[in-house]
């Protein structure tokens, strides 16, 4: 099972503590809260029997192993929405952020062809190849509406090998800032970008191996529509990103691993 712990601000005593899940496999690696004390929580999860909410965009689980958004009461002692995110493959969602409006931003990847995209979304097709016995994961981008009851956008991410996305922050106005990590030479650049050619790297251990490829970082514009930006980050070897932060003056922090001797460093 998922769980999600509030602990006080003296660290002496739980608040609350939950189980969140099924009869089957539930991981929760994502969360965030909200002013009033929310926690929205994104996973994984293969329970047909995850608890979801009456009015929540999906509640029927789609076979595979889905990703999962729940937000739960400040008091947690209830959801006050739960909702299945994906298709009929594998889905997980690894990272979540929320906007002023209370905007659930959650990112992960997928090998289901049919995830639930919209219209007009940067990207519309499923791109992943093989990797060795199972296919290779996009990233994907979802905005799910303040109750949870719809996607404002949802859009595929990468190329045409292994793409996940980790981690994900948001702007004051909406943008989504993405990094992970992708095996993918044709994963999608911006010109001008700070770099647009892949480097290096292999993913022999692909799913189990989470780190491996080149990092990437990804901004998105408010619609889930266009690319403001999207560059590569790393050397010969692997490289990940694992989580984002963005201040306020729209710079995006960044950080994660490499095993690249060559990782771009600045002068001092």
């Amino acid at each position: 099972d998922a769980f999600v712990v509030k602990l006080n601000s003296a660290g002496s005593e739980l608040s609350y503590a939950t189980f969140l899940g099924g009869e089957d496999w539930d991981v929760a690696y994502g969360i965030v809260v909200n002013n009033a004390g929310g926690a929205f929580v994104s996973g994984y999860t293969a329970s047909g029997d995850f608890p979801t909410t009456y009015g929540a965009f999906d509640t029927t689980y789609n076979n595979g192993g889905d990703a999962f958004v729940v937000s739960l009461n400040p008091a947690g002692n209830g959801l006050t929405y739960a909702t299945f995110v994906g298709g009929s493959d594998r889905d997980a969602g690894l990272a979540i952020a929320m906007d002023e409006g209370g905007n659930a931003y959650v990112t992960g990847y997928t090998t289901s062809i049919d995830f639930p995209i919209t219209p007009g979304a940067f990207g519309t097709s499923f791109h992943g190849g093989s990797c060795g016995d199972d296919p290779c994961p996009d990233s994907f981008v979802v905005k799910l509406n303040q109750v949870g009851g719809g996607l404002s956008y949802a859009t595929y991410l990468g190329g045409s090998n292994a793409d996940c996305s980790i981690g994900v922050a948001v702007d004051g106005v909406g943008n989504a800032y993405l990094t992970g990590l992708t095996l993918s030479s044709n994963f999608p650049t911006t010109p001008g970008a700070f770099d647009t050619t892949y480097n290096g790297g292999t993913c022999p251990g692909w799913p189990n191996d989470w780190w491996c490829g080149d990092a990437f970082l990804v901004a998105l514009n408010p619609s889930g529509g266009e690319l403001i930006y999207a560059t590569f980050l790393g050397g010969s070897s692997d490289d990940v990103g694992n989580a984002i932060v963005v201040d306020r003056t729209g710079k995006a922090h960044m950080t994660g691993a490499t095993t690249s001797i060559g990782f771009p460093t600045s002068p001092g």
